[in-house]
């Protein structure tokens, strides 16, 4: 934008910072909890006849196991009021659900041959939880990640040995109009790339680079106000009015 010659920088001219009206989604409550379980699983009939084989052979036994994403599910049971001074705190019960696929492997020394068995196995977490939950909001809840670990390769009879951890999050959110001070945004200046640079790095929480996003206000805006001369204009770029000779 020019102003009687003078090339004013900025991403919306006026851009004062000022109150604003939005319409959003508010986080009321925001928990996460961790379990972890060490149990025996039975091994099926299938897979114990390839253990006793391998075993028999001198083959080499490997057990792995693996949680299966697309089968989580989280379901709320129940909730109650609370009496712990807060009028909109509840008691929820919530089940949480997920399979782990578990891969039996032999190789043979003989004829170095692999033979492969899996099954499937259910895990499932119930937990109580107090969580803010006032009227009009929703709970969501969900499982975000599943670490599973077979603790040795030797069967305990017709049994395995698993170590499952479960990450799981509940969030209570609601519609809500907020007043707040702001200004429009607009895009900052490309980042040259190195010769080097082969690879987007996509974090799996997205970390923030405040050194040069968002740019400071006073790089970013400025308006401009011709007075009655006609070689002096205001200009106010985010440090207060400045007069300036037209070019």
């Amino acid at each position: 934008m020019n102003v009687k010659g003078l090339a004013i920088s900025g991403r919306q001219v006026p851009n004062s910072v000022g109150v604003e009206c939005i319409k959003t989604t508010k986080l009321y409550d925001w928990v996460i909890l961790t379990n972890r379980d060490r149990n025996k699983v039975p091994i099926p009939k299938k897979c114990l006849a390839l253990i006793k084989k391998c075993h028999g052979c001198d083959g080499q036994l490997n057990i792995v196991c693996q949680e299966i994403k697309k089968t989580r599910t989280c379901k709320i049971l129940e909730e109650k009021q609370i009496n712990i001074g807060v009028a909109s705190a509840k008691i929820v019960t919530l089940l949480f659900s997920s399979e782990i696929s578990i891969s039996v492997t032999c190789t043979r020394a003989d004829c170095e041959c692999q033979k492969d068995c899996h099954f499937k196995v259910p895990i499932t977490f119930i937990d109580d939880v107090i969580l803010c939950h006032p009227e009009g909001t929703e709970i969501k809840c969900s499982i975000y990640e599943v670490y599973c670990q077979v603790l040795s390769n030797e069967i305990l009879g017709d049994f395995v040995l698993l170590d499952v951890t479960m990450c799981k999050e509940m969030v209570v959110e609601g519609e809500a109009i907020l007043e707040l001070e702001g200004k429009f945004c607009g895009p900052r200046d490309p980042i040259e790339l190195s010769a080097d640079y082969s690879a987007c790095a996509f974090p799996t929480f997205p970390s923030q680079c405040r050194e040069f996003f968002p740019s400071d206000t006073c790089e970013c805006q400025g308006d401009a106000e011709v007075i009655n001369s006609t070689e002096t204009i205001l200009v106010n770029g985010g440090n207060g009015l400045s007069r300036v000779k037209e070019r």
